[in-house]
């Protein structure tokens, strides 16, 4: 009881410099536990982004019918075990469906060529999926097969910019944990002020290396753990928001997983763990002098 006496005691004395060093320990946590979600999110996306791709093979003409169904099924064959997310065939009139819908002036031009709209409009399979090159030479060299279009490494330009954001997003983390650390830090020398002369008392009582330094482990584990809830419960309420706009920014950020609750409970053990640290380290150099 007398070791939290004189752990609390800076909340006594200097009650405004806790509560704002408490608000900056929850904005720095805040901001780590936010680069860590970034880092964690796109590396999934990422993934993505570097092996699927989007082939559409485009059918002769002259294959109508029955023949056309054999050679989907012939690509099918082809693109053998590959992870596929879409595999459609799209037909004349799949494809005047899809025209009149964003151009009906150009669909009703279309219909009014009859019989002879099978000759002018294109019939495709597309694929999408981690297709390798291999599937797609065997696709080219089907029977049937007019030309085969692929969109890998079309953005790899992307890939490189993610890829950047990610460890950008892992030096961001590290950055504000070490600035974390070292005003935690500050503050425990700030506070060790006032344990002095309470601590001098335990030390001359012949108290051992951790009773000496337990209320500056308490004071900044106090400061620290306040500001991993404050953190935790603003990560709570506005990161499913945040999850949800990035997630309606782009499809491809679809895979990008919501705010959970393992992330806020994250937030503080870092900011209780950081918090006693410091207040370990400032103990140790007050012991030096």
């Amino acid at each position: 009881m007398y070791v939290l006496k004189i752990a609390l005691r800076p909340w006594r004395r200097a009650p405004l410099s806790q509560i704002f060093s408490t608000m900056a320990v929850g904005v720095l946590l805040f901001l780590v536990g936010l680069s860590l979600w970034v880092e964690r999110g796109l590396g999934p996306v990422l993934k993505k982004v570097q092996s699927e791709h989007v082939v559409t093979v485009y059918l002769d003409h002259s294959a109508a019918g029955m023949d056309e169904r054999k050679i989907t099924d012939s690509i099918r064959i082809a693109v053998g075990s590959s992870a596929l997310t879409e595999f459609g065939f799209t037909g004349t009139n799949g494809f005047m469906e899809k025209v009149k819908e964003q151009y009906p002036d150009l669909g009703a031009k279309l219909e009014s060529l009859g019989s002879e709209a099978d000759a002018v409009v294109p019939h495709f399979v597309t694929i999408a999926g981690d297709i390798q090159d291999s599937a797609v030479e065997r696709i080219r060299g089907i029977q049937g097969v007019e030309s085969v279009e692929s969109s890998k490494n079309r953005y790899y330009h992307i890939a490189g910019a993610l890829g950047a954001l990610n460890w950008i997003s892992k030096f961001v983390a590290i950055g504000l944990c070490i600035a974390l650390l070292t005003g935690l830090v500050h503050l425990a020398r700030v506070n060790r002020h006032f344990h002095a002369d309470a601590v001098g008392v335990l030390r001359l009582w012949g108290a051992g290396f951790l009773q000496l330094r337990l209320p500056g482990m308490i004071s900044g584990g106090l400061v620290g753990g306040a500001g991993g809830i404050l953190a935790a419960s603003a990560w709570l309420g506005a990161g499913v928001w945040l999850g949800r706009q990035l997630q309606a920014f782009s499809p491809l950020f679809v895979d990008v997983p919501i705010a959970t609750s393992t992330l806020a409970v994250k937030m503080m053990l870092i900011g209780l763990v950081l918090g006693c640290f410091s207040g370990v380290w400032a103990g140790q150099d007050g012991q030096r002098a």
